[in-house]
């Protein structure tokens, strides 16, 4: 498998979990873990059959510990008041006559705060935080570029270098109320 057909695979078993109801209120990390490795079981079934070769054993293994690992993460964060909201949610934008399409894996309410926040699915092997990703350090310049590209990050000014978490910010301030 490539990096893509492996994310997909996870992809799948993630968002037929989050868009299984009975699911979404779950706090058993057993569980949700049956639940994942079966999903990802499947969809690796309908896409390869039933004849693996050693390095898709191998990879599937990969999967399989990855999704472990979300079960845990997601019967914690459910105990914690974190609930699905919303699973593959599209969206459309009109930003000045260009329509911006979009997919958001999955959104989540926080049961008591109202604080609402976006999961984008990552399965690479390294992990780099939103804030390395996304922003940039302000620069000479940037005081001419529009206010929607500036975010305080840990009490400084920054630009943003990529625009999926503006755009998903605006989308869903739009669609949902949501507060930024």
């Amino acid at each position: 498998l490539d990096a893509r057909d492996f994310g997909t695979l996870c992809h799948a078993a993630l968002e037929a979990m989050a868009l299984d109801v009975k699911l979404r209120d779950c706090t058993d990390e057993k569980v949700l873990r049956e639940f994942l490795l079966a999903a990802l079981d499947r969809a690796a079934r309908e896409r390869m059959g039933d004849d693996l070769t050693l390095p898709l054993v191998i990879q599937l293994e990969s999967a399989r510990q990855r999704l472990g690992r979300a079960a845990a993460v997601q019967a914690r964060e459910r105990a914690e008041g974190w609930t699905i909201e919303l699973a593959e949610w599209k969206f459309e934008l009109d930003l000045d006559g260009l329509a911006v399409r979009g997919k958001i894996d999955r959104v989540d309410r926080h049961e008591t705060s109202g604080a609402w926040r976006v999961l984008d699915y990552k399965t690479s092997d390294a992990f780099s935080p939103p804030h390395k990703t996304h922003v940039r350090p302000f620069r000479r310049g940037d005081e001419l570029l529009p206010e929607w590209m500036r975010v305080v990050v840990n009490g400084r000014e920054q630009m943003w270098a990529d625009l999926q978490l503006p755009l998903y910010v605006r989308a869903l301030t739009a669609e949902l109320g949501a507060g930024e």
